[in-house]
């Protein structure tokens, strides 16, 4: 007897693109959601990898953001340039890159662990009632808050920059500044 094979289809890029567009532009969920008329559960579940969207959903959010199907699904949108440009580019411009890549890519780790906490202190904050440890909840409450406050800041300069970043090429006056 012969064993049929599972199809297991290959992990995308998909849900991380979503997320990364999303936050991009500033969306929550249940906005984006709204927006595009689908649930913010889906947009959940797409987000973390358990579910893939229908075809309609899919190319609703592709449209939405104004990327290629195929590049939601392949690339990964947060370290994209947007291609090369065809002159190589020069040592500041490269260095400006780099740096800004890694912004981005350190800015969504954070913004994954501080969620992750987050959900996890809350969890631990309800289950005690201690008056000692009222003064460290304090503490860590204000903690929380500036975090979150940083991160919201690292993605309205991502927001902001983005466009520029995502450029292949200097502007004459740009060029000028560099010489």
């Amino acid at each position: 007897m012969v064993k049929k094979k599972k199809n297991i289809p290959k992990p995308t890029n998909f849900g991380a693109n979503l997320k990364f567009l999303r936050r991009l532009n500033g969306i929550s969920q249940g906005g984006f959601a709204e927006r595009i008329g689908i649930s913010r559960n889906s947009i959940a579940s797409y987000e973390n990898g358990m579910v893939e969207p229908n075809a309609e959903n899919f190319l609703k959010i592709c449209e939405y953001f104004g990327e290629k199907p195929l590049s939601m699904m392949v690339e990964d949108l947060s370290v994209r340039s947007n291609g090369q440009s065809k002159n190589k580019p020069n040592n500041l411009k490269k260095y400006v890159f780099e740096s800004f890549s890694e912004f981005l890519s350190q800015t969504n780790e954070i913004t994954k662990v501080f969620e992750g906490y987050s959900a996890f202190y809350e969890m631990r904050k309800t289950n005690s009632d201690s008056e000692d440890h009222k003064e460290l909840y304090m503490i860590l409450d204000d903690l929380f808050v500036l975090l979150k406050s940083l991160i919201k800041e690292n993605w309205n300069l991502i927001q902001n920059v983005y466009p520029h970043y995502a450029s292949d090429e200097l502007t004459d006056e740009e060029a000028a500044e560099l010489d």
